[in-house]
């Protein structure tokens, strides 16, 4: 491993990649539009979709939530690590809306509420 490797895994809410884990895999979160809004990454309150054909790389997801996602880290999105609402402000302002979000029922949150950057 080297210098930097061990420094980036020393970093708070950094997670070593699971070998035997590739979120490139198909997994039963995805949606039956897989093709157009990609891989599902679901967390209480909310569910990310991120579509890597759509995707710019101008880095607003990585530069405004860089706990959430990390691409250094499998999977690279956690939505798990803030909170739903704090998500999706930062998806709305996705400029290529590669990445987009469905708000799951919870305590004053209407079912249905969708939204994508």
């Amino acid at each position: 491993m080297s210098q930097s490797d061990h420094d980036r895994s020393d970093e708070p809410g950094r997670q070593e990649p699971d070998a035997g884990f590739d979120d490139r895999d198909p997994t039963p979160d995805d949606p039956a539009d897989k093709a157009e809004r990609g891989r599902a990454y679901r967390a209480e309150g909310i569910t990310v979709y991120f579509n890597a054909r759509k995707c710019w790389h101008t880095g607003v997801c990585l530069r405004g939530l860089p706990h959430v996602f990390d691409v250094h880290r499998r999977p690279w999105v956690r939505a798990d690590l803030d909170t739903p609402e704090r998500i999706a402000a930062l998806i709305d302002r996705c400029p290529s809306g590669a990445l987009s979000y469905d708000l799951t029922p919870s305590e004053g949150r209407e079912p249905g509420d969708v939204g994508s950057g």
